[in-house]
């Protein structure tokens, strides 16, 4: 699925970094040259070593542990996708390392895949609450979706558009769309889409595209929230339209001077929530309007208080 495709550097490139004696490799392409070798699956511990305290405590507790390496020995090449904020990796490495983590969908650190040497995952956990009989339970059954995604792909037709949909229903919900590989295959043999395989991959798609750019606006500049609204308008996906509508509540919001105003902002956005009932993030989003309309005062106090700060820092950047 992934190679040679997202990371560019030589598999004899791969440098191993010493854990309680394992062998850690970090680089994807190695990882998977010697897991088809040596008949194992890849075990790809996505982290974040200088600032992901669950990360720390994950390799400390379990990944590093002699009892988990034990464990692992006859069964995984361990990998590590290190993705660091700091300097401790050369930039290029950190591309290829964030590049990995985005092609399959990590969305939280740490994240643990099971992978064949096909690069597919299917299994893993998210989180650091694992200790080792939870871990290698779930370990275990990803090894047993890898069998088993194994067989689907040996079907054809419709059986193998079943098989690999009913297998992408075993993936624990957690890790599920990391599972790339099984997607590709679904959307590959299912054209038409009738599993919905692909519509929720433009979902998701769609909503971290919007997380992003939402990520790249100041929080208290309303005129810009409400121009990325404006241009979602007509493009949003119904699923996604609870996103637009909290940026533009909070647009809203930061540009009301009185109670009467803020009521109006109420009433907009219960009337663009009206058409979503039943989406369950459109009814988060209506919970939180309510209740943070509870106190208007304190409202319009840090509405204020954003708007000072923001005069300030306009001054002292000579604006």
């Amino acid at each position: 699925m992934f190679r040679n495709k997202l990371v560019p550097l030589a598999a004899a490139l791969a440098w191993v970094a010493p854990v309680m004696g394992a062998e850690w490799l970090t680089d994807m392409e190695a990882a998977r040259q010697k897991a088809a070798a040596e008949h194992k699956a890849v075990l790809a511990s996505f982290t974040g070593s200088d600032w992901c305290g669950a990360c720390k405590y994950l390799h400390r507790e379990l990944l590093a542990t002699p009892a988990f390496e034990a464990y692992a020995a006859d069964k995984f090449v361990l990998l590590e996708i290190d993705c660091p904020h700091g300097n401790s990796m050369s930039e290029e490495q950190k591309k290829v390392n964030n590049a990995l983590a985005a092609a399959y969908h990590v969305r939280a650190f740490p994240t643990v895949l099971v992978l064949n040497a096909q690069g597919e995952a299917a299994g893993g956990f998210l989180g650091s609450g694992y200790k080792l009989p939870e871990a290698r339970a779930v370990l275990d059954a990803g090894l047993g979706l890898l069998a088993e995604l194994q067989q689907a792909k040996a079907l054809q037709g419709q059986a193998r558009v079943d098989a690999l949909v009913a297998l992408l229903d075993k993936v624990p919900e957690d890790v599920r769309g990391c599972a790339v590989g099984i997607e590709d295959a679904i959307i590959a043999a299912d054209p038409e889409d009738r599993h919905g395989i692909a519509r929720r991959r433009a979902v998701a798609r769609q909503r971290a595209e919007i997380s992003t750019r939402r990520a790249g606006i100041r929080h208290t500049d309303p005129k810009d929230m409400l121009a990325m609204v404006q241009e979602y308008q007509a493009t949003v996906m119904p699923e996604n339209r609870p996103a637009v509508l909290e940026l533009k509540f909070s647009a809203l919001v930061l540009m009301a001077d009185s109670k009467e105003e803020l009521e109006q902002v109420k009433a907009t956005l219960m009337a663009d929530l009206e058409p979503l009932r039943g989406n369950s993030d459109a009814e988060t989003l209506r919970r939180n309007i309510e209740s943070s309309m509870k106190n208007p005062d304190f409202i319009l106090a840090q509405v204020r208080q954003i708007r000072a700060r923001r005069q300030e820092e306009a001054r002292a950047a000579g604006k």
